[in-house]
């Protein structure tokens, strides 16, 4: 019975997360989901090269990679999505890996 009802739980989380990112991004069109995923994509490399110094009190200063590297990879989670249900303009390379 646990088993049976743990089981239910996580494919619920699962089928609730999709959904959730489908309506987060269900008014962005293709082309403008292809330019956030390039420009983050773009922001993540620049920022792996930069070093930079914080001045302050480390408790206050916030890492945005993390935030960024989600929202890339919800991004591409989207439009992967809409790759396999027809829409060619959501294509992006790496998209080769997942065939």
């Amino acid at each position: 019975m646990k088993t049976h009802f743990l089981c239910v739980l996580i494919i619920s989380l699962l089928c609730g997360c999709a959904t959730t990112l489908q309506e987060k991004y269900s008014s962005t069109t293709t082309p403008q989901l292809k330019l956030k995923h390039t420009q983050l994509a773009e922001y993540l490399v620049s920022e792996k090269k930069g070093f930079e110094f914080h001045f302050g009190n480390p408790l206050f200063s916030k890492d945005e990679r993390p935030d960024r590297i989600k929202e890339k990879e919800e991004i591409e989670q989207e439009l992967l999505r809409r790759y396999q249900s027809g829409d060619k303009a959501a294509y992006l390379p790496i998209f080769e890996d997942e065939k």
